[in-house]
């Protein structure tokens, strides 16, 4: 059967709920014999009851972790990690077909079957992204990227104080004369900014392309290393500025909005991110998309049976 052959390498980021990750691994691992899962835990959080409880032949926690606060740049140097982790387990004939860049609070919402014919579909556009340099005109938006974001990536628990830290530095930094472009050179071309959802799946070519991009490429490295979610910008600013960008969609305009540009995953962006239970099956397995994110053991749990159901799982 076609889902026992496809080869996935699921790229996790996770920093709480060890059993909803645990749950989420054993569906996406059902009737698949060649997935694996490179998990990256948040440096800031005990990686213990991870380790203890999410555990098999197939799970490989990344070495190298990165203590992470949501709008840093470390959120991409750990992408860089579980793919150097996928990449690097490719040994003779066992290549990934699929990388999978997601969150430990996702969870399936097709089957594993329909999940590897819309990955191995050839016509699939992998990514939905938006060129900032050029379409969008709303100066404070910009400023993720013009203004320079010192502090982002401190290492202060205290959320509050953190905060702080990082919003006197970004009002300092407004005061003074000083701002990157919109655009930078990378080997004598100029590359635009673009941005898009940082969860996407990635061909085996576009994975090593990235990669080697996010390993050598200083210039894209001096550019977003003190910007506002870089996790947003640079892969796709690889990818559109590449050979890449013949497999991922160029949205016409800009439209403030992460919805916008997610390919992978259905979720609900207020204040915060919505937390899915039972009373939002209907919406959730009609949306056409591959994965929901977020749900919660304890809160989610009968959504998921459903859901398990659904996908012809009917214990996990």
């Amino acid at each position: 059967m076609m889902e026992n052959s496809y080869r996935i390498a699921y790229l996790i980021s996770a920093y709480k709920d060890p059993l909803h990750l645990k749950r989420l691994c054993e569906v996406l691992s059902y009737n698949m014999s060649k997935v694996h899962f490179f998990i990256h835990i948040d440096k800031k959080v005990d990686i213990t009851p991870f380790v203890n409880l999410v555990k098999g032949s197939n799970i490989h926690y990344v070495a190298n972790r990165y203590w992470s606060n949501w709008g840093g740049a470390n959120q991409v140097l750990y992408q860089k990690e579980m793919l150097r982790c996928a990449l690097a387990f490719q040994t003779g004939d066992f290549k990934f077909d699929r990388f999978v860049i997601m969150t430990g609070q996702d969870y399936p919402l097709m089957s594993n079957l329909d999940l590897c014919k819309l990955f191995s579909d050839p016509n699939r556009k992998f990514m939905i992204g938006e060129n900032l340099t050029k379409d969008c005109h709303d100066e404070k938006y910009m400023e993720r990227i013009t203004l320079y974001h010192f502090l982002r990536d401190i290492h202060v628990r205290n959320v509050k104080l953190k905060q702080f830290f990082s919003y006197s530095a970004r009002k300092i930094m407004r005061l003074l004369p000083i701002r990157k472009g919109k655009w930078f050179m990378v080997r004598g071309k100029r590359w635009d900014v673009y941005y898009a959802s940082s969860y996407m799946d990635l061909s085996n070519e576009a994975a090593t392309l990235i990669y080697d991009e996010l390993c050598n490429n200083k210039a894209l490295y001096r550019y977003f290393r003190f910007s506002n979610t870089p996790e947003e910008t640079v892969i796709p600013t690889i990818v559109f500025n590449t050979k890449l960008s013949k497999k991922a969609t160029l949205l016409p305009s800009w439209k403030r909005g992460l919805i916008r540009v997610s390919n992978l995953e259905q979720f609900d962006y207020g204040k915060s991110i919505k937390i899915y239970t039972e009373d939002d099956y209907e919406e959730l397995i009609n949306c056409r998309k591959p994965f929901a994110r977020k749900l919660e053991t304890g809160k989610s749990d009968k959504l998921m049976d459903l859901l398990d159901i659904h996908n012809g799982i009917a214990k996990h």
